[in-house]
């Protein structure tokens, strides 16, 4: 993978990667990096779908505050008696799996009814998720949810594809996202987000356990049975 967008301290995504997933070899490799290659270029996309449980319970006030002055990218009514919490990556067929096939039937079954909302937190899992997640904190809020879907619709054309995905990303940022060129550079060298959005990984995994992708909590509770909309019924039913 060859990527044109460059940070000076993108080694550090490297380590915080395999000290938080800790998801064996594959990933530990990523740290020694063949020559040419980016850092984070040796990661394998296999590693986010990892099922390793954590937690089944965490504090649901604690998983509220965790993302900081990061907006929350949410789904649904903001006084739905439910509240439901993924992490995910961009990069994370699984992810994509839920956000293209799951998503449809438990947003008009339980978010558009008000029976529960859907927070969607990062937790990137390569260096091009990394890059996506950044570009839909960098558009406008309404312009967030329609990148985000975009980017897992087209997964395969930038996250697995060979070559310089760069391109790729900056046509879906400045068309469903809105934003210019200019914005598109600004964004991919924006320091402070990148810090933010590492030291969040980090906390989501120190703090609640996150060690793959995706992980939902349902009101503070770790759904144990897979992202399919049968285990979704099996716990929202009920509430």
């Amino acid at each position: 993978m060859e990527l044109n967008i460059r940070w000076p301290v993108m080694a550090t995504v490297v380590g915080v990667l395999a000290a938080v997933l800790m998801v064996g070899a594959s990933l530990s490799a990523a740290q020694e990096p063949k020559a040419g290659e980016p850092p984070a270029a040796a990661a394998t996309e296999g590693a986010e779908e990892v099922a390793d449980s954590g937690p089944s319970e965490v504090p649901l006030d604690a998983l509220l505050k965790a993302n900081g002055d990061i907006p929350d990218i949410v789904i649904g009514k903001p006084d739905a008696k439910t509240t439901i919490v993924e992490y995910a990556s961009l990069s994370c067929s699984h992810c994509a799996n839920f956000h293209n096939k799951v998503l449809p039937d438990l947003k008009s079954k339980y978010l558009d009814t008000g029976a529960a909302r859907l927070i969607v937190r990062e937790f990137p899992t390569s260096e091009r998720a990394l890059v996506a997640h950044m570009l839909t904190r960098c558009v406008a809020p309404d312009k967030a949810m329609p990148l985000l879907s975009e980017l897992f619709h087209k997964q395969e054309e930038w996250a697995f594809a060979e070559g310089d995905p760069t391109p790729k990303l900056k046509e879906y940022a400045t068309t469903t996202g809105g934003m210019t060129p200019e914005a598109f550079e600004t964004c991919t060298k924006d320091q402070k987000l990148f810090e933010k959005l590492v030291g969040n990984f980090t906390a989501a995994g120190d703090k609640f356990g996150i060690n793959a992708t995706p992980t939902f909590f349902i009101d503070g509770k770790r759904l144990e049975d897979g992202a399919t909309m049968d285990a979704f019924d099996k716990v929202l039913a009920g509430k």
